[in-house]
């Protein structure tokens, strides 16, 4: 399968059982929990093609490396099958969950389907999500609808939308510097809503961060940059910030989006296309 093919769910079944047997050679059982990707295709035995498996997973630097090593006895399997860019990005409320694939090795767990349409509905950019929901909507019939009302009502109102920009500076305090990019490209691919200003974290660089990829949004978006992002603390006023070779920094600094590079960050535009 080339990078970026879309996996059935009996793809998806095979390359995680794969995944669980080699981590199982090397003595450790790895979990993942997520709502999207293969995760989703697994759970509710759907024909949804996805191209990845997107979820949390522990250990999650075993898993990343593990994930390779299938990849290349694949052949043509992306080394990003298996990625974590959601991680944050779900609510702090710890939801119920449901085991959809124990294997040697390996458990995959998933929220109740009625969390997971509660989590796509509140979710900004719903159009993204529309196939997800009517599936999620009439997987749900059968049982009582009222059961469906109760976990969108229950769903935590203040909770962070996983597509705003609080969301964003959220997953970027969790992980370390060097996957920023990763976190940042995967967010303006899904952004929602920009225009709600996000509480400074007190990391100048997650802080520049969020504001040069929610202006960047804002500019494709409709020319204009939300105004929270011009404010003092959105940029680095006396650095520059860049998380690549040192030997590129010239390139990266031409090549970077305005919005970025005003905003003391330093980051080519191609390295914030999502893959």
């Amino acid at each position: 399968m080339d990078g970026g093919k879309m996996l059935t769910q009996d793809q998806s079944i095979e390359l995680l059982t794969e995944l669980g047997a080699e981590l199982a050679s090397r003595g450790v059982r790895g979990a993942f929990f997520g709502d999207d990707g293969a995760v989703l295709s697994v759970a509710f035995n759907t024909r949804r093609l996805t191209t990845d498996v997107t979820a949390v997973f522990e250990p999650t630097n075993v898993i990343s490396e593990t994930a390779r090593v299938v990849s290349r006895r694949r052949g043509r399997l992306s080394d990003a099958w298996v990625n974590d860019v959601v991680k944050g990005l779900f609510p702090e409320t710890e939801p119920a969950q449901q085991v959809v694939l124990e294997v040697p090795g390996l458990s995959v767990c998933v929220p109740t389907p009625e969390y997971v349409l509660a989590l796509k509905n509140h979710a900004s950019r719903v159009d993204r999500n529309a196939d997800d929901i009517k599936f999620l909507e009439d997987f749900l019939v059968p049982r009582a609808k009222n059961n469906i009302d109760v976990a969108i009502r229950g769903y935590p109102r203040t909770a962070t939308s996983p597509k705003a920009p609080a969301a964003l500076a959220n997953a970027l305090r969790s992980v370390e510097e060097n996957e920023y990019v990763r976190f940042t490209a995967h967010w303006i691919s899904e952004a929602g809503n920009v225009d709600d200003e996000p509480d400074l974290t007190g990391n100048d660089v997650v802080d520049a961060v969020v504001s040069a990829a929610s202006a960047l949004v804002g500019m494709r978006r409709n020319g204009n940059e939300p105004e929270w992002t011009t404010r003092p603390g959105r940029g680095l006023r006396s650095r520059l910030w860049h998380p690549g070779n040192p030997r590129m920094f010239a390139y990266s600094l031409v090549h970077a989006p305005a919005s970025f590079a005003i905003r003391g960050v330093v980051i080519e535009k191609d390295s914030l296309a999502s893959v």
